[in-house]
């Protein structure tokens, strides 16, 4: 597990709801995850949303010993279907990231090499019952 600090502001509401976020890793561990990312949502009934969300992703960092160092940074294009329940809600969620990474260990350097890659996840929010309109 890897803290971060995680800011977003919603710059349009209504419809078409978008934001734009930030992720810094602080540097309280030897690894740390940053991140730029925005968000827009399309309504598609009155309880679901299709969500886009475009991100940079950078993983760096070093071994403890500092023997060695190494980053990865992708770009992903996620896409998720939002499925509002009336206590609990659901996000069934595809991403497809580019990117590039390289380490050295030890003196000897590995990479760069690029790949592409897909990932897939579900998240689950519990809240208090919704109300018609919110």
């Amino acid at each position: 597990m890897q803290p971060y600090v995680d800011g977003y502001v919603q710059l349009r509401t209504g419809s078409h709801p978008f934001g734009l976020g930030a992720r810094l890793g602080p540097p309280v561990q030897s690894w740390r995850e940053h991140q730029v990312y925005a968000r827009y949502d399309v309504r598609v009934t009155s309880s679901s949303r299709l969500l886009l969300n475009p991100a940079l992703y950078i993983y760096e960092g070093a071994s403890p010993n500092g023997g060695s160092r190494g980053s990865f940074i992708g770009f992903v294009q996620g896409v998720g279907l939002l499925l509002e329940g009336e206590r609990v809600s659901w996000t069934p969620a595809l991403s497809l990231v580019a990117g590039r990474a390289k380490r050295d260990s030890y003196g000897e350097r590995f990479g760069p090499v690029r790949t592409v890659f897909g990932a897939a996840s579900l998240g689950l929010t519990f809240h208090s019952p919704r109300t018609e309109g919110k």
